[in-house]
């Protein structure tokens, strides 16, 4: 209510001032508000855009980012039949963060994720043999769609821990996870 009482305020005053100039003027006068409002929003737009990517950057220290790196496939040499053409986020995030602490709290105590399309997050530096897990996870996505992927997954896991009643057998014993170690391991 503060600012719409303030907002008027300002408006009833720029009608007054145009009111009040000479019509000889009025151009005039209606340019040097143009410019001054202009000028006022790029400033306000400034101070926003700082205030965000300040923010942003606090979550990202919050949630323990430490970098972002870009996975290119073509710098790696990858067996059949993957074939991954474009580049991969790869977020890797300080083992005692927010994150980290998730991966870890999960049915299988992850050290990394795959999010296909989003990218792949990883508790500190990924071996080769666990970077090929991941590239294998993300081409297999890519393949059968994300969403037909994850729903896979987690039918098939969900499935396994009720037969087995252990999400780390169900985890170890999971086709889309033995077909990427399998992977990796080659």
């Amino acid at each position: 209510m503060e600012q719409f009482k303030k907002a008027s305020v300002v408006i009833l005053f720029l009608v007054f001032f145009m009111l009040s100039t000479s019509f000889t003027y009025h151009h005039d006068t209606l340019t040097l508000i143009n410019n001054r409002i202009e000028y006022a929003a790029e400033k306000i737009s400034q101070k926003m855009l700082r205030t965000t990517n300040s923010a942003g950057e606090n979550i990202i220290q919050v949630l323990g980012v430490e970098k972002v790196i870009i996975i290119k496939p073509e710098n790696y040499i990858l067996p059949e039949p993957v074939k991954i053409k474009e580049a991969i986020p790869c977020i890797i995030i300080a083992p005692d963060s927010i994150i980290a602490s998730i991966l870890h709290a999960s049915p299988i105590n992850a050290s990394g994720m795959t999010l296909n399309p989003l990218g792949i997050v990883t508790i500190g530096e990924m071996s080769d043999t666990k970077l090929k897990e991941e590239l294998y996870h993300w081409w297999d996505a890519s393949r059968i769609g994300p969403q037909s992927y994850y729903a896979a997954y987690l039918y098939e896991f969900g499935m396994l821990c009720l037969n087995k009643h252990s999400s780390d057998d169900a985890y170890w014993t999971l086709p889309l996870e033995t077909a990427a170690k399998e992977y990796a391991y080659r």
